[in-house]
């Protein structure tokens, strides 16, 4: 269970559903992965077949309703927003920064990473060319990251391609997964956990 400005989310253990309660708004999903809060109190749940973002003051969009897979998970998304995440592939990871959501698809052979505002209708795509599974995503100041199994993807704000840094050469292990927390970096190795600053992560590629 998590709680926050509100909102309750329960999982259950068997990852076969998932129940998101909004004081009397309660919707039905299949196997959540994980859930991003956002610091304006927007939360989005999502599994491999979709997404179910609310934020708290549901009037502002209206509350919008629609299916992804043959109705196995049901997703509530402002207007603007629902036919981006149509039938772009499994979701990989989703990243909250303020107001800003960057949301990873990933297929066998491409990543695609959209950035959309949840305030305003500004939804960017990028198509990332890797054979990897992106584990996270990081917008700092400037530069947007992405986090893969072996390389880090460096973006500016923007979207543009800045550069492709090996992830593993700067740790010196190999990365089983990443893991973010307000400004803080976490790579997960076979023997340790190893914790960067994004600051000083980004002066270290840059």
């Amino acid at each position: 269970m998590m709680y926050k400005n509100e909102w309750y989310l329960f999982f259950s253990m068997d990852d076969e559903e998932a129940i998101f309660i909004n004081n009397s708004i309660t919707v039905l999903g299949n196997g959540i992965l994980n859930i991003v809060p956002s610091p304006s109190g927007v939360l989005v749940a999502y599994n491999e077949e979709g997404i179910l973002s609310a934020e708290n003051d549901w009037a502002h969009y209206g509350l919008v309703e629609f299916n992804i897979d043959l109705n196995r998970f049901n997703a509530v998304l402002p207007h603007h927003l629902t036919s981006t995440f149509i039938d772009l592939g499994a979701i990989s990871t989703i990243s909250a920064n303020g107001d800003i959501f960057l949301i990873a698809y990933t297929d066998a052979e491409t990543q695609i990473m959209i950035k959309c505002n949840l305030y305003s209708h500004l939804t960017e795509v990028k198509e990332i060319r890797c054979d990897a599974t992106i584990f996270e995503l990081r917008q700092f100041n400037d530069y947007i990251c992405v986090f893969a199994e072996d390389s880090i993807y460096l973006f500016d704000k923007t979207m543009c391609y800045i550069k492709k840094i090996d992830i593993s050469e700067k740790v010196g292990h190999e990365i089983y997964n990443v893991y973010s927390s307000k400004n803080n970096i976490i790579f997960e190795t076979e023997e340790m956990y190893i914790v960067a600053t994004m600051g000083e992560l980004l002066n270290s590629i840059i």
